[in-house]
């Protein structure tokens, strides 16, 4: 009769640092979409690429898109979005000026109101780049 004895020593530390190694992929993904967006986004005065920001579970710099946005346009009104702070494993990327949401879909009442989408597309591009960080963090 053989004996087996599995040792899962590895398994076992790899289940307790996934969630740190996801959440890092996580981060710089939310990063890269930031700065994806930033590109994209329209500009008449700045304030809304400068009011952009990125919150993960290490903290967020949202006061920093705040100050931006305000220098850029000192009539803008900055507002936070995104339902407070992010636990391990996500992450929050968001324009903070309230018209943003009118460049990015258009309004509704004026159908020729020209729109041009900066977070959607930032968003979707996301995917290879997440694929990117996860091989280099569970490397």
């Amino acid at each position: 009769m053989s004996t087996f004895i599995l040792d899962d020593a590895v398994l076992q530390r790899l289940i307790k640092v996934s969630p740190e190694m996801v959440d890092k992929a996580i981060r710089a993904t939310a990063f890269d979409v930031a700065a994806n967006a930033i590109n994209l986004a329209k500009v008449a005065t700045g304030a809304m690429r400068a009011s952009i920001f990125v919150k993960t579970s290490k903290g967020s710099d949202v006061s920093q898109a705040e100050q931006a946005a305000n220098y850029m346009n000192p009539n803008t009104e900055f507002s936070d979005p995104t339902p407070g702070n992010p636990p391990l494993m996500t992450a929050y990327v968001a324009p903070g000026v309230n018209y943003a949401v009118f460049q990015e879909f258009g309004k509704p009442s004026q159908p020729n109101y020209p729109y041009k989408p900066f977070m959607t597309p930032a968003i979707e591009n996301a995917d290879r780049k997440f694929e990117e960080y996860l091989k280099k963090v569970f490397e």
